[in-house]
């Protein structure tokens, strides 16, 4: 660049700049320190392709956008600038002085690049790397790829070249120093970091103002020529494949063959190897070659497929599948499947599918075959006799199928189908007379060597007699089983064989204690029994009452009807029924007691029928009255009451038949000598054993003395009234306990019985994963099983328990509950609220508490896996309501009526996991003798809310 005189342009005067800017024909402007152009010259004009005017006031950098990029620091620093090189955004290269004024901004000088500048600028922006090298092969110029590739340390001859690779560069150069040509190689080249990467290696020799050099490019191809060496593997892969395959394999290219697989070229006893002439040695068949030309002529140029033998080494002509199809122009590619043994096999299968078909016409069942898509294609004649349907209608089987058995069936089926398993089920099928029977249907499916189902054969079987056989000893041993009689198995000789939950609860003997055992040595029963046996030997039937002894040695009274069981006419065991009378004799010693009361008592004690007439006339009245019994019974009461008796009322009989009892009104009879007198009277209905009033009992005694007396038998028989009643209901209410616990407590004991004998008998045999899995279902049987155990105790306790109440703070008490439900369960998220400001209640700490647990379980249980629980507590105006919120499946009213009741549960498919049913009636029965209320209901929105409340304590109360 020319500089003007005095030194660099930097340190010019002002009166310098202002004359070289002048006269200068180098590209020249004055800025301010913001960009923008206070003066520019002729020259920066042209260079910028613009007018003087439309330059100055404009920013420099719209008309040569880049220069700011090399002169903005020095402009907004005041600093100078010599001689800078840069490429504007145009490509253009120019070198830039910049001499900065006082007070900021300063005069811009641009040089535009030689041609060799501009050569040498554009080599060093290649994106690939340039080298420049002098004779003696050293480096005298590399780009920036150059530069970033190889690192800035020094390149000599062959530095940076591959150890292996250097003696076919040296070859390279060699020859192209003996022809002048250009040098094109690919070799590895090591990186900045070390690694060796491919690159395609060019380089020729040039004519520089130093004389001749040669300039060299480097490629990267490194993924390139790693892509060729995994082709070149895959391709000798896949070589060895095609010659491992039990396949035999031709390419052809225009007719000629070009590769045969091991296999392909073992045919006809000769390897086949391509030939001049491109033919193949002849292997087809002579009766297949026609078919196969034919073949070939129709297909043209696409692919085509067909079954031909051809001959193996041996001379024996074989089946095999061909296939052909082009691979590009001019080239096809085929390949054949042995498939001798799969034809034969298909050819005999034909030959035992007709014996098959044969046989299934003859067979008197129902036999039918579908294809793997489940589709019907075949019935038998069976069949199509049993339903009366022909033709296309037969091989529609859901034509005969009872409406209400159609959907479940054909969705039973269609799941088999589609994961190939065995079909079976019980559906009803309609004859030709129009009755639908009861069938067992059947179906297998038929698959391939490899495991893919061919199709299906099915039959169906009728089970209409063993079904209605099988729904009656269903009821038989329902009966048995819920019936309060025992019901006793034995054999001839006694010894028991099946014990019925009602011998269980009269006899105290568990059916594993007493089956097996002779009934006369596990029942101690008073008499002689050995007639008895004999006479049923003999097929008699045999009642008897007797006292037999429970498995504590208390005394039973019982009602024994034995029978003799027979199989095929004759008597093969004996068939028990026991009836526990204990409580029937004691009514009827209280009977026999209450009569010698009536007969002794001193008032008159009348009993007559609902239509007035007389039925019991005990002693006391034939004293007050002076008739005697057999004058009286029979004959109507109204003979022997004056008219106009208060008890011959309608009125009063209308109350007395609506179980009402009218004591001591005062009314009047008259001797047998006609003397009258003056009683009390009192009517009373008299019930059978299931209530019903059957007829009316009148106690008359003699007003005076005999008040006291009537009123002593009036008592006793109220008593005796009540006596029976609650007798009545305690029998109900224990009947309905003992059989709700003897099916709560069956379930999992029949389970942990299973599982135990199982692992007994076949634990050996069975692989450590089932095992640990029985292990665990043992395990939560056991579980389950005690808290029944558990929550039963709690109950039975409870009846018979005391407590005192203390001061409680809900806000303290249920917390550590809470928590404790947390981390037994941390998946589930529990949200709590209990006001700080709740007050004190009355209630028991530890009862509180297992409510709170027992009703956090049951929202656990019941409530959906990602669903939170809320629990929370709220003064009332006379106690704290707790409550406990889930998203489970709510409640409906009914439910949420019986839930707290024993062993109550939700419907199986709305429930999650095994319960008891006790749960939530040991927390009613806690929250009741604690004072307090416990209900249950819907939450809005969803789920249920279990609510109890507690007594605010007597002070806390008058506080608030």
């Amino acid at each position: 660049m020319n500089r003007p005189p005095g030194g660099p342009v930097a340190g010019a005067p002002l009166a310098f700049l202002e004359a070289f800017f002048a006269e200068s024909h180098q590209p020249a402007a004055f800025l301010d320190a913001a960009g923008l152009v206070l003066r520019a010259n002729e020259a920066m004009a042209a260079f910028a392709a613009a007018s003087v005017p439309d330059l100055v006031g404009a920013p420099i950098e719209k008309h040569l956008a880049g220069i700011l990029a090399a002169t903005g620091d020095a402009l907004a620093r005041g600093e100078g600038i010599d001689a800078r090189e840069t490429t504007l955004a145009d490509g253009r290269a120019v070198s830039i002085s910049f001499s900065p004024l006082p007070g900021g901004g300063g005069c811009l000088l641009l040089r535009p690049a030689s041609a060799a500048d501009q050569h040498r600028a554009a080599l060093f922006e290649l994106p690939q790397p340039v080298l420049l090298l002098d004779a003696d092969a050293r480096v005298a110029f590399r780009n920036r790829a150059a530069r970033e590739y190889f690192g800035e340390a020094p390149l000599g001859r062959g530095a940076a070249l591959h150890p292996d690779d250097a003696p076919r560069m040296t070859e390279a150069v060699a020859a192209a120093r003996a022809t002048g040509g250009p040098i094109t190689i690919d070799v590895r080249l090591r990186r900045h970091d070390g690694e060796y990467r491919w690159h395609a290696w060019h380089s020729r020799t040039i004519l520089t103002a130093a004389g001749p050099r040669r300039l060299a490019t480097a490629i990267e191809i490194h993924d390139r020529k790693a892509a060729e060496e995994a082709s070149e593997r895959a391709t000798a892969a896949a070589v060895e494949a095609l010659d491992a395959l039990p396949a035999r394999i031709l390419l052809a290219d225009d007719g000629r063959l070009v590769f045969a697989n091991r296999l392909a070229r073992r045919l006809a006893g000769v390897e086949i190897e391509p030939r001049d002439d491109g033919t193949v040695p002849d292997v087809v068949h002579p009766d297949d070659a026609p078919v196969l030309r034919a073949t070939v002529r129709a297909a043209g140029t696409g692919p085509y497929a067909l079954e031909i033998r051809l001959r193996e080494r041996s001379g024996e002509f074989r089946w095999h599948l061909w296939h052909a199809g082009p691979v590009n122009a001019g080239r096809r590619l085929g390949f054949a499947i042995d498939i001798h043994d799969r034809v034969l096999a298909q050819e005999a299968l034909s030959r035992a599918e007709e014996r098959a078909l044969a046989l299934a016409d003859a067979l008197p069942l129902v036999v039918w075959a579908a294809d793997a898509a489940g589709q019907c294609v075949y019935t038998n004649r069976y069949w199509r006799e049993y339903t009366g349907l022909e033709g296309s209608a037969a091989l529609d089987w859901s034509r005969a199928l009872h409406p209400a058995d159609l959907g479940p069936c054909l969705e039973h089926w269609r799941d088999c189908v589609a994961r190939g398993v065995p079909f079976e089920f019980e559906y009803r099928f309609r004859n030709h007379d129009g009755e639908y029977c009861w069938h067992l249907g059947r179906a297998t499916p038929w698959r391939d060597a490899e495991g893919n189902v061919l199709g299906w054969f099915g039959g169906a079987s009728e089970i209409h007699a063993q079904r209605e056989a099988a729904r009656t000893a269903g009821r038989f041993a329902a009966l048995v089983e819920s019936t309060s009689d025992a019901v006793i198995g034995m054999t001839l000789d006694g010894i028991i064989e099946s014990w019925n939950p009602a011998a269980e609860r009269i006899y105290g003997f568990t059916a594993a204690e007493a089956i097996g055992q002779p009934f006369t040595h596990l029942v101690s029963t008073e008499g002689d029994t050995a007639e008895g046996f004999a006479r049923l030997r003999m097929g008699e039937s045999v009642q008897v009452r007797t006292t037999d002894h429970r498995k504590d040695g208390a005394p039973l009274s019982v009602e024994v009807n034995l029978s003799p069981r027979r199989a095929g006419g004759i008597v093969s065991g004996i068939s028990a029924i026991v009836r526990d009378v204990t409580e029937l004799r004691r009514q009827e010693t209280d009977r026999a007691l209450l009569a010698a009361i009536v007969q002794s008592a001193h008032d008159a004690i009348i009993v007559r029928s609902l239509e007035g007439e007389i039925l019991s006339w005990n002693a006391a009245a034939e004293r007050l009255y002076g008739w005697s019994a057999e004058e009286t019974v029979g004959h109507p009461v109204a003979a022997f009451v004056p008219p106009g008796a208060p008890d011959l009322s309608p009125d009063v009989l209308a109350s007395i038949l609506a179980g009402d009892r009218l004591s001591f009104f005062e009314s009047r009879r008259v001797h047998r000598d006609g003397t009258p007198i003056d009683v009390s009277v009192t009517l009373s209905p008299v019930r059978d054993a299931s209530g019903a009033i059957t007829a009316i009992a009148s106690i008359a005694r003699e007003v005076g003395e005999q008040r006291r007396q009537r009123e002593q038998i009036a008592a006793l028989n109220r008593e005796l009234e009540l006596r029976l009643s609650d007798l009545e209901k305690a029998m109900a209410v224990k009947d309905e306990f003992l059989g709700s616990v003897s099916h709560e407590l069956r379930t999992p004991l029949t389970s942990l019985v299973g599982l135990v004998h199982m692992l007994h008998e076949r634990g050996e045999l069975v692989d450590r994963e089932s095992r640990r899995e029985a292990i665990d279902q043992l395990a939560t049987d056991a579980a389950r099983l005690q808290q029944i155990i558990e929550n039963m105790l709690i109950l039975a306790r409870l009846d018979h328990t005391t407590f005192e109440s203390e001061p409680l703070l809900v806000q303290r008490v249920a917390p550590p509950v809470v928590d404790a439900h947390r981390r037994r369960f941390p998946s589930r998220e529990v949200i709590d609220d209990f006001p700080a400001d709740l007050p004190v209640v009355l209630a028991q700490r530890t009862w509180v508490d297992q409510v709170l647990t027992n009703l956090l379980s049951n929202a656990q249980k019941y409530a959906p896996g990602d669903d939170p629980v809320r629990v929370e507590a709220v003064r009332r105006e006379t106690d704290v309501e707790i409550r406990v919120l889930d998203h489970g499946p709510g409640l409906t009213e009914d439910e949420a009526r019986r839930v707290f009741e024993p062993f109550t549960r939700l419907p199986r498919d709305r429930y999650r996991g095994p319960g008891s049913g006790l749960g939530l009636a040991v927390c009613r029965r806690l929250v009741e003798l604690m004072g307090g209320t416990i209900d249950a209901g819907p939450r809005p929105g969803g789920g249920a809310v279990f609510r109890f409340r507690l007594p605010i304590a007597p002070e806390e109360s008058n506080e608030g």
